[in-house]
């Protein structure tokens, strides 16, 4: 009900993605450039009240993929 990316804001912005540290929703390793951390509602208000830190099948979460 929810996609997160880290990317470019100027680039993913103009798809409706919005910032997820904004929201509150924390990546699951520290970043460069938080601002690249954001997430778009596939379901409207799917992450309504959602804090706290992502969690990734443990392929993705491989720190030489960030």
């Amino acid at each position: 009900s929810a996609v997160f990316v880290l990317g470019d804001p100027a680039y993913y912005g103009r798809f409706g993605f919005v910032s997820a540290t904004a929201r509150s929703i924390v990546p699951p390793l520290v970043i460069e450039y938080p601002e690249a951390w954001q997430c778009l509602e596939l379901v409207p208000h799917a992450l309504a009240g959602v804090t706290g830190t992502v969690r990734f099948e443990t392929a993705l979460g491989d720190p030489k993929y960030w």
